[in-house]
């Protein structure tokens, strides 16, 4: 098997991008990862390489990114570089002028939807990085037309569905100690809403809490568990304060 060398680019603190570098990390190849945003957690095995974190001349420092990432590909010249996401990640990929540069995408950063007039500029720059990239990931068919937008030819598109470990997502698990650590015990039937950027009116979290309402007239003992990020406790208290004020706390 041929050794490579792949250069990452995306958000460090993101599991489903840790799953994919540490596969190759432990079929041997040579692995570095740029995190975007700049971040202090570490995966082992995995060669880091830190750009400057956002200060208040924000636009400013990602020109100056862009020239650090060209000049990090150039130092260490990867085989394959490879972003995670078109928009953000995906311009620093595209801006490095290496081939083979894949982007994977995995849903607003190819949506039409997520690109209104605030976003002109945006745009313009992840339809340039797409239309730079050899290959883009994405993970749903309905993502081929809705790229059409950014002008990405569908043959540069390859749909990979993600898949499901069996050996730990499986019917009949013990669940007792994570019951007691909820502290929920035999409530059921269980609910579980798993995006945690809740401050993201993309995900639209507010609706998942209007909705209990409606659910428990037919369902009383009705559980509903709302993963959410810690740092972003300001928005977890106003949901905390919607799901009181609709008696469903």
């Amino acid at each position: 098997m041929q050794k490579l060398k792949i250069l990452h680019v995306g958000n460090g603190k993101a599991f489903k991008i840790k799953a994919i570098a540490s596969f190759f990390k432990q079929r041997g190849h040579d692995v570095h990862f740029i995190p975007v945003p700049p971040t202090d957690e570490r995966w082992d095995g995995i060669i880091y390489h830190e750009l400057r974190p956002f200060g208040i001349f924000s636009k400013i420092q990602v020109l100056k990114n862009i020239f650090a990432v060209r000049k990090i590909v150039r130092d260490i010249s990867p085989d394959i570089v490879h972003a995670h996401n078109a928009r953000g990640p995906g311009w620093y990929g595209a801006f490095c002028r290496h081939s083979p540069f894949i982007i994977h995408a995995y849903g607003s950063d190819l949506l039409p939807f997520y690109y209104d007039y605030r976003n002109i500029l945006g745009k313009y720059l992840t339809s340039y990085t797409c239309r730079k990239a050899d290959r883009i990931i994405v993970t749903g068919r309905h993502m081929v037309k809705g790229a059409g937008h950014l002008r990405v030819p569908e043959q540069k598109i390859v749909v990979l569905p993600r898949g499901v470990n069996v050996r730990t997502f499986r019917a009949g698990l013990d669940t007792g100690d994570l019951r007691k650590r909820l502290k929920i015990g035999n409530a059921s039937p269980i609910i579980f809403s798993p995006r945690y950027q809740i401050n993201e009116a993309l995900y639209n979290v507010d609706t998942i809490i209007e909705s209990i309402r409606r659910v428990k007239m037919n369902y009383p003992q009705v559980l509903y568990i709302q993963l959410y990020d810690p740092s972003r406790g300001k928005e977890k208290e106003a949901f905390e304060k919607m799901a009181e004020d609709l008696g469903v706390a």
